[in-house]
């Protein structure tokens, strides 16, 4: 066993031995560099579940909108143009958007006799 190890030592030159050794501080440096790409992608995955959740708390449920009005309101309302509608101008509208956040946070939760006086305030076509 000596005599393999004396073998190894004549076939590896010192400089490739010192090479392969890895020093404590290139050990803690390797790991700070793990770590800080850690935090940097769970900082960027943070930030995009937040960008989603906000976008989703924005969203106006206009298909729930027109059928509840076609529901509650005109059994021949057209479902889909008032929800084509209603989401082209959500997209460009600030304000039909406000208005239809308030719709919908009327009709939440209520039956058809009491949703009928939140109509007066949804900005959807009639």
């Amino acid at each position: 066993m000596g005599s393999q190890r004396a073998h190894d030592a004549e076939r590896w030159p010192a400089r490739w031995t010192e090479a392969l050794t890895v020093t404590k501080e290139e050990t803690r440096m390797r790991w700070m560099r793990q770590m800080m790409a850690l935090a940097f992608a769970t900082g960027v995955l943070g930030l995009a579940a937040v960008g989603c959740e906000e976008a989703a708390e924005d969203a106006i449920d206009c298909p729930q909108i027109c059928q509840t009005y076609r529901d509650c309101v005109d059994g021949e309302y057209n479902v889909d143009a008032c929800r084509d509608d209603c989401e082209m101008q959500a997209e460009e509208d600030d304000a039909f958007r406000n208005s239809a956040k308030v719709c919908e946070a009327c009709l939440d939760g209520k039956a058809c006799d009491d949703q009928i006086t939140c109509f007066d305030e949804c900005p959807i076509e009639r």
